[in-house]
C-alpha cells in the first residue's frame, strides 16, 4: 500500500509538471498572438492595468486547466478507490460519506454563480488599480513637476481599498 502511494505521488507530480509546462507554453504563445491581432480600438478602450489583469486571469485559467484539472482527475481516482474499499468494509459509513459529498456539491452549485460575479468584480477593480499604478509610474516625471504625487497616491490608495473590499467580499 505504501509503495502504491509513493508511486502514485511520483506519477502525479511528473504528469502535473509535464502538462503544466506544455499548456503554459502553448497558451502563452496563443494569447500573445491573439492579443496583438486585436484592433487598435480594443487597446484604446482599456487601460494597461485592465489588459494586465486579463493576461493574469488567463494564466489562472491555464493553471486551472493544467494543474488543477489533472490533479482532480488523479485525486478523484484515488477517492474512488477509497470509496470502493469503504463500501466493502463499512457500507453505512460509505453512505454517510456519499451523502455529505452530495450536500457539498449542492452548496457549491448554489453559490457558484455569485462567486463568479465576485471574482469578475475583483478582477475589474484590480485592473483599474493596476492601470492607475502603471500610469503613475510611467508619468512620474509629470507628477513631480506638477507636485501631484500626493493626489496620485491618494487616488491609487482609494482604488486599492476597492480591490481589498472586493477581495474580502469574495472571500466571505
Amino acid at each position: 500500500l505504501t509503495l502504491f502511494f509513493a508511486a502514485f505521488t511520483l506519477l502525479r507530480g511528473y504528469l502535473l509538471a509535464n502538462l503544466r509546462t506544455r499548456v503554459d507554453l502553448a497558451g502563452a504563445a496563443r494569447l500573445l498572438e491573439h492579443l496583438v491581432s486585436l484592433p487598435l480600438p480594443y487597446f484604446q478602450e482599456r487601460s494597461a492595468g485592465d489588459l494586465m489583469v486579463r493576461v493574469r486571469s488567463n494564466e489562472v485559467l491555464r493553471e486551472a486547466l493544467s494543474t488543477s484539472m489533472l490533479a482532480s482527475v488523479l485525486d478523484g481516482s484515488l477517492v474512488a478507490i477509497y470509496l470502493c474499499a469503504l463500501v466493502w468494509i463499512l457500507p453505512s459509513v460509505a453512505l454517510v460519506v456519499v451523502g455529505l459529498t452530495v450536500v457539498n456539491a449542492v452548496v457549491y452549485l448554489a453559490f457558484r454563480r455569485r462567486q463568479k460575479e465576485l471574482v469578475a468584480e475583483a478582477q475589474h477593480r484590480q485592473g483599474v488599480a493596476d492601470g492607475h499604478l502603471i500610469d503613475t509610474i510611467t508619468g512620474i516625471e509629470t507628477l513631480k513637476v506638477a507636485g501631484a504625487e500626493g493626489g496620485a497616491t491618494t487616488k491609487w490608495t482609494s482604488l486599492y481599498v476597492d480591490v481589498l473590499n472586493a477581495t474580502l467580499k469574495k472571500a466571505r
